[in-house]
Order: structure tokens, then C-alpha cells, then sequence
């Protein structure tokens, strides 16, 4: 159960960064599209349960755990970005940098998400 919890966190985790992308580049060219909004919500929603169930029926995971923290924090940094970047009526400049900086959060996640990079707490 938990190795196909994992791997359903794991897709969600590349559907989710694949819908960010693809809304960044859709504001970029000045197009915005509900139903990618609406997926991006349906999808990070299912992203956040997987993850609290892993935590919740690992043995050896916890909110005290760094390794945890760290994700927690680099996915909540990641969907702040997000959230302010793909907002309407943000100047282009300023919502790339943001975009760019939610792309960079979810990268330094990933990284240690799959142990390539310790957590920094």
C-alpha cells in the first residue's frame, strides 16, 4: 500500500510541476485557461493527502523528521510562488522571476525528495 502510495505521489508530484509549467508559460504569452487552474487545484490537493498519508503510515517518518520538514516547506514555497506568480494582472518581469523561483523551490524539493541534497534545517 505504501509503495503505491509513493508512486502515486511521485506522478502527482510531475503532473503538478508539468500543470505549473505550462501555466507559466500560457502567462507568458498573455493566455489564461480555467481548466488548467482547476487541474493545477485538483491535482496539488491530491499532492498534499499522498503526502500526509505517507507520513502518516511510515514507520520512520514524522513531522519532527528534517527530511519531512524539508519537503513540507519546499512544496509550501513552491505553491506560494505559484499562487502570486500565475495570479492575473502581476507585470511579466516580476511574475517570471516568481515563476522561475516556484520552478527552482520545487527543484530543490525534488532533490531531496530522491536524496540527491540533505535538508538544509
Amino acid at each position: 500500500m505504501t509503495y503505491m502510495m509513493h508512486n502515486t505521489h511521485f506522478v502527482l508530484a510531475l503532473v503538478s510541476v508539468t500543470v505549473y509549467f505550462i501555466r507559466g508559460v500560457m502567462m507568458l504569452a498573455s493566455h489564461n485557461s480555467r481548466s488548467m487552474t482547476t487541474i493545477a487545484a485538483i491535482t496539488m490537493l491530491i499532492l498534499f493527502g499522498t503526502g500526509l498519508a505517507l507520513v502518516f503510515t511510515s514507520n520512520t517518518m514524522s513531522f519532527a523528521n528534517t527530511w519531512v520538514l524539508t519537503k513540507m516547506i519546499g512544496t509550501l514555497v513552491y505553491v506560494f510562488f505559484g499562487v502570486i506568480a500565475l495570479k492575473p494582472g502581476l507585470s511579466k518581469p516580476i511574475a517570471s522571476v516568481l515563476w522561475l523561483l516556484g520552478l527552482a523551490a520545487f527543484a530543490y524539493t525534488g532533490a531531496i525528495a530522491k536524496g540527491i541534497l540533505s535538508p538544509l534545517i
